[in-house]
């Protein structure tokens, strides 16, 4: 099965994002273009913080959020917490959201998470 091409997002990604996130949670509030635009900035300029997608072709197809949260316990390393995990209806049952995961588990390992939640 082709799992596309796994990566950290960047800010030309945010539409498919939105796009996902409607899919995630279609109650939410409709954030305009100016007001989705800062909140993206903010989540891709927030140190710790790494929004993971797979893109098929030109669509992102399905993504997570990772968040390494700092820490004094655990012999001062950090953990590792993954949110917002959605792939794109038509995109499902094609490994993806596992491609996801498994690309976000690799990033905490590597920044020395000594867990990582779900």
């Amino acid at each position: 099965m082709s799992h596309g091409v796994v990566r950290e997002a960047t800010r030309e990604d945010l539409a498919g994002i939105l796009a996902l996130y409607r899919e995630l949670r279609p109650n939410d509030p409709v954030l305009s273009l100016v007001e989705a635009s800062a909140s993206w900035d903010r989540v891709l300029s927030s140190p710790g913080v790494l929004v993971i997608v797979a893109q098929l072709e030109s669509s992102i197809a399905s993504s997570c959020m990772l968040a390494i949260v700092p820490n004094i316990a655990h012999g001062g390393r950090p953990f590792g917490i993954v949110e917002h995990v959605i792939t794109a209806q038509i995109h499902r049952r094609r490994g993806l959201a596992r491609s996801v995961l498994a690309y976000a588990l690799g990033l905490a390992w590597s920044r020395n998470c000594y867990k990582v939640v779900l």
